[in-house]
């Protein structure tokens, strides 16, 4: 009788055992489907976060060489226009000179 109890008892344990052995297994199994999800789901956010990077870079890139070429073109004007005024310099001081010099 006592080993009857004793081997129900070890039945029972055994599949209570079996039990949670199957819930951990299905447990781990629902983790990694969540894992690889929740993977998946990162990497379509990465993907779509440098491709918008890519996107603001190239936006940056070319309004650096835009203003580049703006303040490229201010410099040139003002280079040109301080020849001009040293030349109207020149030519007025030359001016002034021969006046001058005819005068004595």
């Amino acid at each position: 009788m006592k080993k009857i109890v004793l081997n129900k008892k070890k039945l029972e344990y055994k599949t209570k055992y079996d039990n949670l052995q199957e819930e951990i297994r299905l447990i781990l199994f629902d983790r990694a489907k969540l894992e690889q999800e929740l993977i998946a789901d990162a990497e379509a956010r990465l993907r779509v976060l440098q491709t918008k990077n890519r996107t603001l870079l190239a936006l940056k890139d070319q309004h650096i060489k835009t203003e580049f070429e703006s303040l490229t073109q201010h410099l040139n004007k003002v280079e040109s226009d301080k020849l001009d005024v040293e030349q109207c310099y020149h030519n007025q001081h030359e001016e002034i000179t021969d006046k001058q010099q005819h005068s004595l």
